[in-house]
């Protein structure tokens, strides 16, 4: 509802609520953290099956963005939607860039699954219509795809309506 407000729980192992706070910012600083401690900095090596043709230089591209990034630099984004993709580029995709421990939902102008993968600053963004279908598909090397960040403008909008609602319940 205010968007760059995050409530964020912190968990024990054996599922005890340890903290819980307020975070106003882009993205909870704790999802990048946990994102770059569930990743390595080097794309484990696979043999490539037959059949999968775009995947490979796919993989070589994100190995050497994610090798040779510094925190901060602009977004590398690799639009798979508009590669020739076969099932086995898929499946070889998703098994070296396998899913982190980081999932956000967003659903601004549309959903979008947003993914870490266990390659250090490197995330599967997909822009799904109404069916759960993936639209768009690419692979993104950044700190924290843009569009899982709240805007400056939205967290003033969000600060605005803050005031308001604190003002109301103060006032009942």
């Amino acid at each position: 509802v205010f968007a760059g407000v995050w409530r964020v729980q912190h968990f024990a192992a054996d599922g005890a609520l340890r903290r819980d706070v307020v975070e106003v910012g882009p993205v909870p600083e704790a999802a990048v953290l946990a994102a770059r401690a569930g990743s390595r900095a080097e794309v484990t090596r696979h043999a490539a099956p037959a059949d999968a043709f775009s995947a490979p230089p796919v993989i070589e591209e994100v190995a050497h963005r994610a090798a040779t990034r510094k925190p901060g630099d602009a977004a590398h984004v690799i639009n798979l939607s508009l590669l020739p993709m076969s099932p086995a580029d898929g499946e070889f995709l998703g098994k070296v860039l396998a899913a982190g421990p980081v999932r956000i939902l967003s659903r601004g102008y549309g959903s979008c699954r947003i993914t870490s993968t266990v390659v250090r600053d490197t995330w599967w963004v997909q822009y799904v219509n109404g069916y759960g279908v993936a639209m768009v598909d690419s692979i993104e090397i950044t700190d924290v795809p843009e569009v899982a960040l709240a805007s400056p403008e939205d967290i003033a909008e969000s600060s605005s309506r803050l005031r308001e609602a604190l003002e109301w319940l103060e006032k009942g």
